[in-house]
């Protein structure tokens, strides 16, 4: 009770005091938003963010709260926000749990809220950024969507000398999942619509995205449930089906690309099982729709296809597209003008049946 009456009294208080205020240091703000005016050398470009309009902790940012007080800057292209944490973990790189938020630049003009695409970087579970973007995060803010990148621990290991981090499945989903849950209890105060919230990753992003999208334990973990993710856009995947994938890792191998997928899953039958997308696919979950692109390749498109005929076999809404690029042009070419084979077919799926 005492806290709520400070708080009121508080927000009174300011706003009193920024009656008939004016701009003594000239940066374009006045109290309550600029509770160091009259000092022209602190937060002369602050830029609110989270629309409550008061500066609750004095720094030159009106924020709701820590989780505001964000380090943002203005592109000609969006708004930016990077290295926002979503959980602390003793002993890990924060950046490894952290996201980058990108935002139309009319946000802060409008009223409106914005679907949310959230998107997993790829790298064989032990590289990668969500730097890594490319043309997506402008595409996404050009179209009047709120852009995520997400990071998430990665899996180091060396096999001629036994050491391995100790990162591997299901660490990668569950930090995911608790991006995902961050999201969804954060993002509205930019405006987000926590009820258009999107998926999409590539390689074993892509994975990723379609373990979480149809296992429902990771969200669950986080007091979520399938319900809460809107669609999955898988390029070109990596780990749809980890069994069949890992059918002939017999052991370790130099150089073999089988070494990759032993230090995540390891040996364990059962373990891949689970872990395989394509084995948690039920009709009675409420598993998202699904977008899937693959390179034209035989053995990339009897994957997808196995996948998507599951997925139709259990009455989930799926399409499936096949593109003549390579692996890494699927990434980098992803929202890019001058893409016509994939781009606009994946955002037609978005607006038609993700976003209305």
């Amino acid at each position: 009770m005492r806290k709520n009456t400070f708080f009121s009294l508080l927000f009174i208080l300011l706003v009193i005091s920024s009656c008939g205020a004016k701009d003594k240091d000239g940066d374009g703000f006045t109290p309550p938003d600029d509770c160091d005016d009259g000092n022209s050398n602190i937060h002369p470009n602050s830029i609110e963010y989270c629309f409550d309009g008061v500066d609750n902790d004095c720094d030159g940012i009106a924020d709701v709260g820590p989780i505001c007080d964000l380090e943002c800057k203005e592109t000609d292209d969006y708004i930016f926000c990077p290295n926002v944490p979503y959980k602390i973990m003793s002993g890990v790189d924060p950046s490894l749990l952290s996201v980058d938020l990108y935002f139309p630049k009319e946000l802060r003009s409008s009223d409106r809220e914005y679907p949310v695409m959230m998107y997993v970087h790829g790298g064989g579970w032990t590289i990668g950024d969500k730097s890594n973007t490319h043309s997506k995060d402008e595409f996404f803010t050009e179209n009047n969507y709120i852009f995520i990148s997400v990071n998430y621990r990665l899996t180091s290991f060396d096999f001629s000398t036994g050491y391995h981090n100790g990162i591997k499945y299901p660490h990668h989903n569950e930090d995911l999942a608790s991006a995902i849950n961050w999201v969804y209890d954060n993002i509205r105060y930019f405006r987000g619509d926590i009820n258009n919230l999107l998926l999409m990753g590539h390689s074993v992003g892509g994975g990723m995205v379609a373990a979480v999208g149809t296992n429902e334990r990771f969200l669950e973990t986080e007091g979520l449930t399938l319900n809460n993710i809107k669609c999955v856009v898988v390029l070109d995947h990596a780990g749809l089906n980890i069994t069949e994938r890992m059918s002939n890792c017999l052991e370790p191998v130099p150089e073999n690309t089988c070494d990759g997928y032993i230090a995540v899953f390891g040996y364990d039958p059962l373990t891949r099982y689970v872990a395989s997308p394509i084995n948690n696919i039920e009709s009675n979950k409420n598993i998202p729709k699904f977008f899937l692109v693959t390179k034209n390749n035989p053995f990339s498109i009897s994957r997808s296809k196995v996948f998507a005929d599951k997925l139709s076999k259990n009455s989930i809404y799926n399409k499936l597209l096949t593109v003549d690029y390579t692996h890494r042009q699927i990434n980098v070419r992803f929202g890019d003008d001058r893409d016509t084979i994939m781009t606009p077919y994946v955002y037609e799926f978005l607006e038609t049946k993700c976003t209305r």
